[in-house]
Parts: structure tokens; C-alpha cells; sequence
């Protein structure tokens, strides 16, 4: 049966597909290439899919958590995005327990994280949904958040990374050999990791409910003046991490901080990376800079997934995401909405089903991408897009993390243009020119000298939370 969706794209034309407009599919492919044509690339076999980011979601409590996945499996999204890193209690609103990092000091693991994911992995393929696994955040590098590689490799840590990159210059650290051999056991620990949930199967052989690893979020993103110091090092990292993973187990390279610096040529010429991940928040770019990256990942045997991108406001958001999703569609190339997380922001780029305009605009693209045409062949993925979900007869105990602590959210941001919005729902403290100050939160203020990358707060002069605060 023959399902069309209707979406508004940027130029304000109307662009429909469905399952059977793959010749509509290569028509606009042609128009955004001139004379250059994708249709010999394109397989009869070739599919696309939606799905999200929810970086932490594996540290939501369980009813949230099974919430927010039965919502995503309702809405037809197929894969989903997670980071192991630190996680603060309750951010963003969440309700989410605190956990720590899979290694603090470099090179002694903890798995506590691991095991809460090893949960998620239970119940996302239980509802059809693969996992995308970031191994390391690049911007837990001393940028908004810092880990045990900053205390090791001694890396300037940045007050405020968006204004002030310079100040976080990671330049040793990727052209550092000892650091490369940490991150590279890190991997090694991680993709070793043995969920008992499938068997006792290490995570490198666990196709049914991974997809695959990134090598990191975002790598050498955001630096001064858009550097990168060592533009092989994704690949380098793959060329260790691909030799332990199970076939349909892909090796993805966790994208950039945009379009440019997502596709690096070293990265398609890299025969250890499956899939080129491209971010973006800049809309407008996508109908012209993502049709070059098809075309060069076609050339080199990749495939393409947008990986991040988002849209922000009360009256705007739904037409933002519902745009780009128009391009991705029509393109052909599977997308991962930032982010998932309950509860919605309006202001930030969250978004759930009580933004209910938002959320019909998610699920009526994934559940169209389903049955579209795609750029690449999946064959991770059954037919359709929809990972096989195995039949399990016991759901696991809920995640139990040790000691979880009452703490402050990190902001994330540093122009505060949420002055306006309680801090638990991911605002922050701004002085008069709506300028964050280091740290924010806390309902006694004890770490106002701490920086809100390490959990401090920003505190009024006499160390007193003001009163909009949802921690006072």
C-alpha cells in the first residue's frame, strides 16, 4: 500500500514521497546535483529510517525510561544514540540517577554504566530499536564537561567553550601516542563488556541490538579557529576498534561539530569506518552540502546517516525539524533527531510527545522513511528498516548505580538564552548582558567556586540560590 507523506521543505515547495516515488526520489537528486545523478548508487534494496538521540537515557529511572522508548517504538524510530560519559542527577529535568564515567583514573574501569546500559539494550530490542554507542564525548575533554583524560594529559579546560575554544587546546592531546593507546583500551574494555541479558555475548557481538560504535562524538570538534590537529585520528582509533567487531557491527565516526569538518576526506578514505555520521544545527545548510557527502561516500563505498541535528522554539520548532527532515527524506538518508528527553524543552533542542506538534512531525517521518527508497543499503537492518527483534522471556532488574548523589545539572550552554527558564529544566543564572558565569545550581550553593563544567553552581554574593530555582 502506497503511504504518502506530505512535508513543507525550507524553499517552501511541498515534497511528497512514498514507497513507491523512487524515481521522484532521483528527480530531485538531479536537481540538487545539476548534471550528476545518483541513481546507479541507489540499490533496489536501499532503504532509510528515522530515529533519535538520548545520550543518557540509559541513566533514567525505569518507568521514564520504558516511557520514553515505548514512545520512540510508537513513533517508528529504529535506532537510538547513547554516550558513555558522567552523568549529573537529574539533568535536564529528567529525574535521572547520577553515574560515573566507565574509567576514572584512565585505564581503571569501572562498569556500572555499562551494566545500566546493558538494560537499554534489553528493552530497545525488545521494541525493535537498535543502539548507536558514542565511546567518549570529545566535550568531556575539558569543553563544558571534563573526565579523567584532563586530570591525565593535563588538558586547559575551557570556562566557556563557546566563546572561548582557544582556551581548550586539545592539539597535544590528539597527536599524543600514549593517549591514543589509553582511548584505544578504553574501546577495547568497552566493546568486551559481556551483557547477560544476551546470553553472556560481548558487546562486539551483539548485532541484534547494536548497530554500531562510534569512535567518538563529535571528534576535535569545535577548536579554535575550526583546527584539527590530527585529521586521521578517527581512523586510527577504527583501525583498532573494526578487528574486534562481529559482522553487523558497524564502525561509525561519531560526526563533527557541522556538515564540514563530519566529512573529512580521511575519514571516507578510511577502510576501517562503515558509515560517515554528519551533524549539523544550521537548517539551511543541509539541501546543498549533504548531496556532495552522498556523492563522496558513494565513491569511496561509505554510507551516510545524519546523525545530529534539531530545531528550537515554542512556534518554530516543529517547522524546523519538519523541513530538514523534507531534505533527508528526499535524499534518501536515514536521520537521528537531537534529542529525546523527557521531559520536552521548548527552549533547547529536547523534544517529547508533550510537544505534541513537534513529536506528529517525528513520527510521521520515520514512519514514511520506513517504507522510502533510501541513498544506501542497511542490511543490518531487516527489510523496511526495522531491526528483528529476538523474543525474551525475562526482563532484567532495574538499574541499581552506586550512591547517586544530589547534584547540579550542568547547563550545557554559555550564552545563557534561557535566563529565563528554571534551571531543572535546563535554564541558567545570567548577569545583566545574559552572560552565563561559571557554574549554576544548588540549593545551598556550597561549590561556588567550582566550575560549572566540574558541578559547581553560580551563587548570588552572599552564596544563596535566587528563587526561581528549581533546587532552592
Amino acid at each position: 500500500m502506497l503511504q504518502t507523506l506530505t512535508f513543507s521543505a525550507s524553499r517552501n515547495t511541498i515534497m511528497k514521497f512514498g514507497t513507491s516515488s523512487f524515481s521522484c526520489v532521483v528527480r530531485l537528486l538531479l536537481g540538487f546535483f545539476s548534471a550528476l545523478s545518483f541513481s546507479a548508487a541507489i540499490s533496489s534494496q536501499a532503504l532509510s529510517f528515522g530515529g533519535a538521540n538520548s545520550y543518557y537515557l540509559y541513566a533514567y529511572r525505569t518507568n521514564d525510561q520504558i516511557r520514553v522508548l515505548d514512545a520512540m517504538q510508537a513513533a517508528g524510530m529504529k535506532t537510538l544514540r547513547i554516550f558513555i560519559t558522567h552523568n549529573w542527577v537529574n539533568q535536564k529535568g529528567s529525574n535521572n540517577y547520577a553515574v560515573s564515567d566507565v574509567e576514572s583514573p584512565v585505564g581503571v574501569y569501572d562498569d556500572t554504566i555499562l551494566s545500566m546500559i546493558d538494560t537499554l539494550m534489553l528493552r530497545t530490542q525488545q521494541r525493535g530499536i537498535k543502539l548507536i554507542i558514542a565511546l567518549h564525548d570529545r566535550y568531556s575533554l575539558g569543553c563544558w564537561s571534563s573526565d579523567a583524560y584532563v586530570l591525565k594529559y593535563k588538558i586547559p579546560v575551557s570556562s566557556d567553550c563557546g566563546s572561548r575554544p582557544s582556551d581548550n587546546d586539545l592539539t597535544a592531546f590528539y597527536k599524543s601516542a600514549d593517549a591514543a593507546a589509553d582511548m584505544d583500551r578504553r574501546f577495547a574494555h568497552i566493546v568486551a563488556h559481556r551483557n547477560p541479558n544476551f546470553g553472556n555475548l560481548p558487546w562486539s557481538n551483539i548485532p541484534e541490538a547494536i548497530l554500531g560504535f562510534d569512535i567518538q562524538n563529535e571528534g576535535q570538534g569545535h577548536l579554535r579557529n575550526g583546527d584539527i590537529p590530527n585529521r586521521n585520528w578517527i581512523c586510527e582509533r577504527a583501525s583498532q576498534l573494526k578487528p574486534r567487531l562481529a559482522t553487523g557491527v558497524l564502525v561509525v565516526s561519531g560526526g563533527g561539530a557541522d556538515i564540514w569538518d563530519s566529512a573529512l576526506d580521511e575519514h571516507f578514505k578510511c577502510p576501517y569506518i562503515d558509515v560517515i555520521s554528519v551533524h549539523s544545527y544550521a537548517a539551511s545548510s543541509w539541501a546543498s552540502a549533504l548531496p556532495p557527502v552522498i556523492q563522496k561516500a558513494t565513491s569511496y563505498g561509505k554510507r551516510v546517516i545524519v546523525e545530529e541535528f534539531g530545531s528550537t522554539g515554542l512556534s518554530t520548532k516543529a517547522a524546523g525539524l519538519r523541513s530538514q527532515i523534507a531534505v533527508f527524506q528526499n535524499l534518501g538518508i536515514p536521520w537521528m533527531v537531537w534529542q529525546v528527553n523527557k521531559p520536552n524543552n521548548y527552549d533547547d533542542f529536547e523534544v517529547f510527545t508533550t510537544d505534541t506538534a513537534s513529536w506528529s512531525v517525528l513520527s510521521n517521518g520515520a514512519k514514511a522513511a520506513i517504507g522510502l527508497q533510501g541513498a544506501f543499503s542497511w542490511p543490518e537492518l531487516t527489510s523496511g528498516g526495522a531491526p528483528e527483534p529476538n523474543v525474551v522471556v525475562n526482563r532484567p532488574p532495574s538499574p541499581t548505580p552506586s550512591s547517586p548523589k544530589k547534584m547540579p545539572p550542568t547547563s550545557g550552554n554559555n550564552k545563557c538564552n534561557k535566563c529565563n527558564v528554571p534551571l531543572c529544566r535546563g535554564g541558567c543564572w545570567c548577569d545583566n548582558n545574559c552572560d552565563c558565569k561559571p557554574g549554576s545550581g544548588g540549593d545551598t550553593c556550597d561549590k561556588c567556586n567550582i566550575p560549572q563544567s566540574q558541578g559547581g553552581c553560580k551563587c548570588d554574593n552572599v552564596c544563596g540560590c535566587k528563587p526561581a530555582s528549581c533546587w532552592s
